[in-house]
């Protein structure tokens, strides 16, 4: 799976912050922390969804689910993986 520096960006921002602590960011978090919109960091999400890098459930905050570490130059601790 080949993912653009951006898409990079933002899922690193999710490992980063699962690492920090231990529940994924809310759009708005994403958003401050990779200096974009929210309405880009929505995209970027869908993104990386269609990649099968992460899932989420509509409707719900903080449910990002990192599917696809191999991405993340440090694997989140305590991310609930899909069994």
């Amino acid at each position: 799976m080949d993912i653009t520096d951006i898409e990079s960006t933002v899922f690193q921002f999710i490992c980063d912050f699962w690492g920090e602590h231990g529940y994924s960011p809310t759009l708005r978090e994403i958003s401050d922390g990779c200096y974009m919109s929210p309405g880009n960091v929505y995209r970027y999400l869908d993104k990386l969804e269609m990649r099968g890098c992460i899932r989420r459930q509509t409707g719900i905050a903080r449910s990002i689910v990192i599917l696809d570490e191999s991405h993340c130059s440090r694997a989140p601790e305590n991310n609930p993986k899909e069994h």
